[in-house]
């Protein structure tokens, strides 16, 4: 996992040494497979410059020795937040970037428009409120998402969903309430 700050007023190139050598460090690890690349800012603006919202500094990264190795085997992975829709395959990075920042805040599903607007692009109004979870054991990646519903469907259904999900994972562990979740992505492990 390689956290960052994409709020940075220098642009990718004020981050890009912290980028090279956790880029490096992991190509060095014979044991890492796969690398999640995690922070705020899934667009430009409101904080981040367009090369430090995640999907632009991951543009960056999959360049860097190290990490280039990793997204030519589809090993680079990003996740995002910002805005409060859930969505898999952002912007098209498919089984590569996912967004995950419905996670207790309201988040209109189309609070833009036009041609450029691309705020929840790919979500459903099914999608604001939901858990995420990856997992890399036995030799897949698989990226895992338990949707508790969005605003529509009030409090009281949110918060069953909720309970129900809450109560499964104390009482048996996260994997025995997969029929609670969507597989958003799976590949075999490079």
């Amino acid at each position: 996992l390689i956290g960052f700050n994409g709020g940075v007023e220098g642009g990718f190139a004020e981050i890009q040494g912290f980028f090279e050598e956790a880029c490096s460090f992991m190509a060095e690890q014979d044991d890492v497979k796969t690398v999640m690349v995690m922070s705020h800012w899934d667009v430009e603006g409101s904080g981040a410059a367009a090369d430090t919202s995640t999907p632009g500094a991951y543009d960056k990264m999959k360049t860097l020795p190290g990490c280039k190795e990793l997204d030519a085997k589809r090993m680079l992975k990003f996740t995002s937040g910002h805005i409060h829709c859930n969505v898999k395959d952002l912007y098209g990075y498919t089984g590569t970037g996912f967004r995950v920042a419905g996670m207790g805040m309201w988040g209109e599903l189309n609070p833009c428009s036009g041609d450029g607007c691309k705020m929840c692009k790919g979500g459903s109004d099914d999608q604001n409120f939901g858990i995420p979870i990856v997992d890399t054991t036995e030799g897949k990646f698989r990226f895992w998402y338990f949707d508790l519903g969005n605003r529509n469907h009030g409090k009281a259904r949110i918060m069953e969903k909720y309970r129900t999900l809450t109560e499964c994972v104390s009482s048996k562990g996260w994997r025995e309430c997969l029929d609670l979740a969507t597989l958003w992505h799976q590949q075999d492990l490079a």
